[in-house]
């Protein structure tokens, strides 16, 4: 008995994965708090180089509160995403802002929940007034 993902199961994997970073995407860039954390599983881990790891709804609601209201209001800041790559349950993805020269994304989808994102931020001024 083989265990392989064929390449319609994989498409299917591909797909529901595209779904979700979309929905994030979009509640991102709206600024919806609520609809953000809804896309992250219960036990879901974020590390990122602004303030370190976030484990759980919590945790992450609070990550992104800081980071919505501190670094990327979506009022005044635009994210623009300059490549997108979606594999099965990865999604991988890199982006610039007005505040931000380079940026990059790395995700995990299981079952329809982000389980896993890291993220690093290169800042177009020396100085962060973040942390």
């Amino acid at each position: 008995m083989s265990t392989e993902i064929g390449a319609s199961e994989q498409d299917v994997i591909a797909a529901q994965t595209a779904a979700v970073m979309q929905h994030n995407m979009d509640a991102f860039s709206a600024g919806d708090l609520d609809a953000v954390v809804a896309d992250y599983d219960d036990a879901a881990l974020v590390v990122n180089d602004i303030f370190g790891t976030a484990s759980g709804r919590t945790e992450i609601r609070a990550l992104f509160e800081r980071l919505l209201a501190d670094v990327f209001p979506p009022e005044r800041i635009t994210v623009e995403h300059t490549a997108e790559i979606i594999s099965g349950r990865l999604a991988f993805y890199t982006w610039r802002a007005e505040n931000a020269s380079f940026g990059t994304d790395t995700f995990i989808v299981e079952n329809g929940r982000i389980v896993l994102q890291t993220f690093a931020v290169q800042f177009s001024h020396l100085e962060r007034n973040v942390g």
